[in-house]
Parts: structure tokens; C-alpha cells; sequence
């Protein structure tokens, strides 16, 4: 299956990737043409959890004549339906509840993607949408401040997990667009954003404007406040372009994005958009989409359409395990093809060159080396020994 270079093509060998897309379609025309026929279940129900999809499949199959599907398939997957409602409003709950909590210490801030896409995307029924963490961006110079007042709530931070060299603060903000907590009383993830991408030359937003233009959103917890539907379309291709579309719950974010902007609205971002790598992300991924709906573009005929990145994107959703995590020698190889099209996608130096310098570095190397950003190229020449020390330590 790795060799297989469309995503059509790909939906046409995997009966189970087929039917997962058509069930998370936008609008219920979607169910009108699903097709079971040929459906290993089991494989059905591994991609579905696999795929972050496993709760909308449920949802969707339940609405339909489930009588040809087996049991043990409708009963695994309406476990992850009913784990994810309680997860669902547990996190609306404790994402209503952080953003108050910042906004009476003077924080403004929105909520990415997690309960604010579930509102805007699946609004029949959001908590179909599965979400591990809750995404939130504060302006760059609330970011520290915000730090302290998670932990001072009790959130631990998992990355960086040390205390901070005031002399490395900087070099820290360059490598990590976000601070990731954990609150072990209840298990709750958390991402604080100071920008949305972790390398600066993806996708340009102002935090200002984007609080400017946002949409207030409400939820069973309360009102929250989230991107506009054209800014988070863009966000959502960037964000999803940054991990290759691994994931199929990513590609249909976007799909139900384009689709509520329409294709007048996608054409509109396509062409405004100044970063290379978001405007090459919302191609690919209305290519991939158009691909797999036999659409036949006009007037969003793709001029930068790239072969090889689509077949990128296939090998990615095929692959067992998403990218990510601790880097093992098994992984370096994988991690250098991703590095190769994030270069591709962003198409032009200066993106490349920071891609290159956030792959010989590491966060963890501030605390060893205990210099600020002007020393970043003493981090790019040492970095790969001290990540070397570091797994030779762990094995």
C-alpha cells in the first residue's frame, strides 16, 4: 500500500479508509452513497481509532441500517463514542474554566481547534469530535505570565519539565511555539501557544488581529472565544500540513472548514495567503480532497500541486503510528523524509533554514547549555552530540 501515490487511489485499495472518509464527509448527502461492501471490521474499527475518527463513526453508522455490521464492531466503537462524550464536555468544562481564569488575571486568549472546532465543524453533535489536549494562544507577552498561572492552578509542565535558566528564556521561545502541561487530579492535557506554528515562517498571524476578528462560540460550559472560520481553515491546513496530514481527522477538519467557508472563501485564502507553507498546505489539501471527491478543479486549478507530496501525505496515513515523540534511531529515518517535505511545503530558505535548526536542536539543551538566542549556532553545532549523549544514557 506504501507505493500507491493518489489519495483516491488510496481510498479505491483500503475499503475501511473509504468508508471512514465518506462517514466523516460534511452533510448528510455524505451517507446517501457509503458502501460497506468488502469491510474487514476489524480493520474497519483499528483505522477509525487510528485515525482520531472512531467516535463520528459510531455516530454515523448508528443513523444508518447497522444490521450488516458485526456486534463486537458497533459495541468497540460505541465505547470510544460514549468515552468521548464524557471527555468531551469534561474538556469544555476545563477549557471554559482556564480561559475565565486567565481573562480575570488580564490574559486574553482563544481556544484552537479541540472545542471550538467541534462546535464550528461538527455542530449536529461536537463531542464526536475526538480531541487529546486543549489548544490555547495568548499574546507573546502574556506567554510567561500565563505559564504561571496554570502552574500556580495546579497543572505540572511537561515541556520544557525544567525550571527555566532566566539566560535561556529566549532560545526557548524560538524552539517551542507552545509550553504543554499536565494536571494529574484529572488528567487534563493543555498547550499554551504564545504563536501557531512551531517553525515562525509557516503561517504569519498577529495575535491582535486574530483576537480582533474572533468568533465568541458557545458551549454547554460557557462561552469561549475561537478563530474565525477563514483563519482557522488556515490553521487548520497548517497545522495539519505540519504533521503531513497523518492523521485522516485532520484532512476532515478541513474538508467541513472549506466547506463552511465555501469555495469561493478557499479560492479567496489560497490566493491572499503570503506564507508559502500555509498557501502550498491549503493546496495540497483541497488537492487531496478534490482527488478524492472526483472533483474536477476550474478555477482552483492548483499551480503548485506536487506529486510528491501527495504520495508523502498517502505513505503518512498508511503508516502504523503517527510521527512524534521522543526521538529513537528507528524514527530518524522517518523524521528525515518529514524534514524533506516540510522543505518542500515551505519552499523558500528561510523556512528551510529554520526547519533545519529546530532539527539539530533540542528544547532540553537549554538547560545544558544555559545561553540565549544569540548563541544559537553554539545550540545547531552541539545539539546533535547531546542528543546523542542522551540516548546512549536511556539505553
Amino acid at each position: 500500500m506504501s507505493q500507491i501515490s493518489s489519495f483516491s487511489a488510496l481510498l479505491r485499495e483500503s475499503h475501511e479508509l473509504r468508508l471512514l472518509h465518506a462517514l466523516a464527509r460534511p452533510g448528510d448527502e455524505s451517507l446517501s452513497d457509503v458502501s460497506m461492501d468488502g469491510i474487514d471490521w476489524d480493520d474497519f474499527v483499528w483505522h477509525a481509532q487510528r485515525h482520531g475518527l472512531a467516535a463520528l463513526s459510531y455516530s454515523r453508522l448508528h443513523a444508518l441500517d447497522a444490521g450488516a455490521i458485526p456486534r463486537n464492531a458497533m459495541t468497540s466503537l460505541e465505547q470510544d463514542y460514549r468515552l468521548g462524550q464524557v471527555r468531551f464536555l469534561a474538556q469544555a468544562h476545563e477549557t471554559v474554566r482556564i480561559t475565565k481564569m486567565f481573562c480575570e488575571e488580564g490574559i486574553d486568549s482563544l481556544v484552537l481547534k479541540g472545542v471550538a472546532a467541534a462546535h464550528r465543524l461538527y455542530a449536529a453533535d461536537p463531542a464526536v469530535r475526538q480531541s487529546t489536549d486543549i489548544d490555547l494562544i495568548v499574546a507573546p507577552e502574556n506567554f510567561l505570565a500565563a505559564d504561571q498561572i496554570l502552574r500556580r492552578d495546579g497543572y505540572l509542565r511537561k515541556t520544557p519539565s525544567f525550571e527555566i535558566p532566566e539566560e535561556s528564556i529566549d532560545i526557548l521561545g524560538f524552539l517551542l511555539h507552545a509550553f504543554e502541561y499536565e494536571d494529574v487530579r484529572n488528567g487534563h492535557s493543555v498547550e499554551v501557544h504564545h504563536r501557531l506554528t512551531a517553525n515562525p515562517h509557516a503561517m504569519n498571524a498577529d495575535f491582535g488581529e486574530l483576537s480582533r476578528s474572533a468568533l465568541v462560540i458557545e458551549t454547554s460550559a460557557g462561552c469561549i472565544r475561537g478563530m474565525n472560520d477563514a483563519d482557522a481553515a488556515r490553521y487548520l491546513c497548517s497545522h495539519g500540513g505540519g504533521h503531513a496530514f497523518a492523521m485522516l481527522k485532520w484532512l476532515c477538519d478541513v474538508e467541513r472548514a472549506f466547506h463552511l467557508i465555501g469555495r469561493d472563501g478557499v479560492y479567496a485564502l489560497l490566493h491572499l495567503e503570503r506564507n508559502a507553507f500555509t498557501r502550498n498546505a491549503i493546496d495540497l489539501a483541497q488537492s487531496l480532497l478534490d482527488d478524492a471527491n472526483q472533483v474536477r478543479p476550474t478555477t482552483m486549478a492548483p499551480a503548485r500541486r506536487n506529486d510528491k507530496n501527495m504520495s508523502f501525505v498517502v505513505a503518512e496515513l498508511c503508516a502504523d503510528e503517527i510521527p512524534g515523540g521522543l526521538r529513537t534511531s528507528k524514527s530518524m529515518l522517518r523524521e528525515l523524509a518529514m524534514l524533506r517535505f516540510q522543505v518542500r511545503m515551505g519552499a523558500d530558505m528561510t523556512f528551510a533554514m529554520n526547519e533545519l535548526v529546530r532539527f539539530l536542536c533540542d528544547p532540553r539543551d537549554a538547560l545544558t547549555l544555559r545561553r540565549g538566542l544569540t548563541w544559537l549556532p553554539l545550540y545547531m553545532l552541539l545539539g546533535p552530540f547531546l542528543a546523542l549523549r542522551r540516548f546512549l544514557t536511556r539505553a
